[in-house]
């Protein structure tokens, strides 16, 4: 599990949603907004009760997912908020094609185009 200060608080996953910029794979989507400040990045994972009904699914893909985003964390380069939303179907896949979706999405942040202003 993430530390609580790399964790988005609600206030802050409200910013994301209204601000942030959406960028998909086919099982994920990324929800991204820079945060403009010195803090290290936060992410926080949402998995819907209409894309996986039972806690104990959902429970274990938000396992999964924050493991892809743990291993990738000292990775990114910058400041952002970021949230992490599942798919129907992404309770099919198996750790590795979770890992491979996750990883492609944040390697998008270091990457350009995000049409982000510095």
């Amino acid at each position: 599990m993430l530390p609580r200060h790399q964790r988005v608080s609600t206030p802050l996953f409200k910013k994301v949603l209204e601000e942030g910029r959406t960028i998909h794979s086919p099982h994920f989507s990324l929800r991204l907004v820079p945060s403009h400040n010195t803090l290290p990045s936060r992410f926080s994972i949402s998995v819907s009760k209409k894309v996986i009904k039972t806690a104990v699914a959902r429970n274990k893909l938000k396992r999964r997912i924050l493991a892809c985003v743990e291993l990738f964390y000292p990775r990114i380069t910058g400041s952002y908020l970021g949230v992490v939303f599942s798919k129907k179907g992404a309770e099919a896949l198996e750790y590795k094609e979770i890992q491979k979706e996750i990883i492609s999405l944040l390697e998008t942040i270091n990457g350009k185009g995000l049409g982000f202003r510095k």
